[in-house]
């Protein structure tokens, strides 16, 4: 039995350093524009290349991390980054047999774009056609970025759910926030824990309303935990009898990306293990703030070993009741 099985979209994500010191490039605050000149070569500090990005495979590589029996479902282009990906999980400790091909598509890929320690990100999506494999017994499942079939693939998931007993994860990528609360709302019905940041919780369920009636929001539509991230500020979470919140520990910021998969995988991980709700924040948090310290979605990561350390030395950060 797995005790995580995630689902969704794998990229190949491409990191341009633009070199700060060029005149070429600048960054307009105020209305949050990156500029480059038009028709020029642009200088780059450094580069790197991560194959098997994505909500889905940087949560599958964190749980597994964590020593957590996981796998993945996910759609991958016939081409090296496709091929490359099935050898990588596997050596990462998840299992591939879930991996299926796209003979007629690429991989997905994602290019971000890192200046003044902001992120621009520019991302292919490719349609694809997601139909649950016959899964073997798992405790969770993990349900996030998908481009393809949404309203086909939500229904046989909900099925699934409810018929399985599986308990069930969730963390709407980009192109789900577009189908809204009445399309999710029979996927929250069924979803026992639901990860958000701020800016997301607003749009699904009223942008200028305060934390702890977004929290509660989602709770009035079935889901029975909600965890919100929000930046700098820490994260929130609201289980049906507490509020909780809590800040972040201490890192040096190197990049962002995937700072909201590494929570997630902490908080998760935690949960299955069984610990409470104001200690998986703790794992989370501590998951991110590694993260952070990277280049990458992966690489800071955290194992359980190196989260027990990150955990100790922030002994005083802890989820406090809202």
């Amino acid at each position: 039995m797995f005790d995580i099985i995630t689902i969704g979209d794998m990229m190949t994500d491409i990191f341009l350093d633009l070199d700060e010191r060029s005149s070429l490039c600048r960054v307009d605050r105020k209305k949050q524009e990156l500029r480059i000149k038009f028709a020029s070569k642009i200088p780059l500090s450094g580069t790197k290349r991560v194959i098997g990005g994505g909500n889905a495979s940087n949560h599958a590589i964190g749980a597994a991390r964590l020593g957590l029996k996981t796998a993945i479902y996910t759609i991958v282009g016939a081409d090296d980054a496709g091929d490359a990906y099935y050898h990588k999980i596997k050596h990462a400790g998840v299992a591939n047999e879930y991996v299926k091909c796209d003979k007629d598509q690429g991989t997905n890929l994602s290019v971000i774009l890192n200046y003044n320690e902001e992120k621009t990100a520019l991302s292919y999506h490719a349609e694809r056609h997601y139909k649950l494999p016959r899964l073997s017994q798992t405790k969770w499942l993990y349900f996030s970025s998908i481009a393809g079939n949404h309203d086909e693939f939500n229904r046989e998931l909900v099925r699934f759910v409810k018929n399985r007993s599986a308990r069930l994860a969730f963390n709407p990528g980009s192109r789900q926030m577009e189908l809204g609360l009445k399309k999710l709302r029979p996927i929250f019905a069924v979803c026992d824990v639901l990860f958000l940041n701020r800016d997301e919780a607003g749009r699904l369920a009223g942008k200028d309303k305060p934390v702890k009636s977004l929290l509660k929001a989602f709770l009035a539509v079935g889901v029975k935990t909600v965890v919100i991230t929000d930046g700098a500020k820490g994260s929130y979470c609201f289980d049906g009898q507490a509020f909780y919140k809590i800040g972040i520990f201490p890192a040096k910021k190197v990049e962002t990306t995937g700072c909201g998969d590494a929570y997630g995988s902490g908080f998760l991980s935690a949960i299955v293990l069984g610990k409470k709700v104001a200690e998986a924040m703790r794992w989370g948090t501590a998951n991110s703030a590694s993260v952070l310290e990277h280049i990458g979605a992966q690489d800071g990561l955290l194992t359980r070993r190196g989260l027990a350390a990150r955990l100790a030395k922030n002994i005083n950060f802890q989820a406090k009741v809202m």
